[in-house]
């Protein structure tokens, strides 16, 4: 029987890792100071009602170190003349109006890019500027994949999040950042977007949550069963997501998962053997090196 003298044990390693994946103080003041930034120009020029952090920084399940948040521009009544346009024309008119100040702009799908590093260290390099209007039921964003818009709530996914995080303390938050550290770890991403592994854990995760390990193993078993069928939007829209994956784009994130899931009953047959040194090391197989062994 090989184990790790006085060494780091699997739980305790866990509860590492965990803690290294969340959001510093340090990036949610320089996000803050990011978004007085850029209200400061956008405001004389767009009927703005207010901005907003969103997406998986302001939910909490964003991994650091945090490469890009999302910035929400909520516009006013008398910018609804651009819900009959295409998202792409407010976006490219967020970009003229900033481009005399900020640089390292750059137009994405559904969103404007915005980068402050431009070579420099920076805690959160970059920001996605995303317009949307509010209206009776939930509001409209920039769907990315068709360039149209698609009716959601924002505030009700960070609403979900919190209650679930709140129904699994200290379990749901940590292993949604773990499984999108994974999908992180692997090249190119099998499960894009990252969002999508939230869904998963939106719909599926339920309490009592176990080991962070045995629940790994379990997330795994999950996101393959979700693979093939349409992502709905969780906040209850009745809008997707995005579509089903097909193809070889299926039959990649298919493959990822199975070996993650096979990666991760390795680890849990080694813990059980008592090789927690082996075990340690399956798991940084499968996490990277974010995932601690001493």
């Amino acid at each position: 029987m090989v184990s790790a003298a006085a060494g780091l044990g699997v739980s305790q390693a866990f509860r590492a890792f965990a803690f290294g994946l969340e959001v510093t103080a340090d990036e949610e003041r320089d996000v803050a100071l990011r978004q007085r930034e850029i209200e400061m120009v956008l405001r004389p020029l767009f009927a703005i009602e207010r901005t907003f952090i969103g997406g998986s920084f302001a939910r909490r399940t964003a991994v650091k170190p945090v490469r890009a948040a999302d910035l929400f521009v909520e516009l006013g009544p008398a910018e609804r003349t651009y819900l009959m346009r295409r998202p792409s024309a407010l976006i490219r008119a967020f970009g003229n109006a900033l481009a005399p100040c900020l640089g390292g702009l750059e137009e994405g799908p559904g969103h404007l890019a915005i980068d402050f590093a431009r070579g420099r260290r920076q805690p959160v390099s970059r920001i996605n500027l995303r317009p949307t209007f509010v209206h009776h039921g939930g509001g409209s964003i920039p769907d990315p994949y068709a360039n149209s818009w698609r009716i959601t709530d924002l505030g009700q996914h960070a609403q979900l999040a919190e209650d679930c995080a709140n129904r699994m303390p200290g379990r749901w938050r940590s292993l949604v950042q773990m499984m999108k550290c994974w999908n992180m770890a692997q090249s190119p991403m099998p499960i894009q977007p990252a969002f999508l592994i939230e869904v998963t854990a939106l719909e599926c995760l339920k309490p009592p949550l176990g080991a962070f390990d045995h629940e790994v193993y379990g997330f795994f078993e999950l996101l393959g069963q979700r693979l093939s069928a349409p992502w709905l939007d969780p906040a209850g829209s009745g809008a997707l997501v995005r579509d089903a994956l097909t193809g070889n784009e299926l039959r990649r994130a298919q493959a990822a998962v199975r070996m993650g899931q096979a990666r991760a009953r390795s680890a849990i047959t080694s813990a059980g053997l008592g090789d927690t040194r082996g075990a340690l090391e399956s798991w940084r197989t499968l996490f990277g090196s974010r995932f601690p062994l001493d």
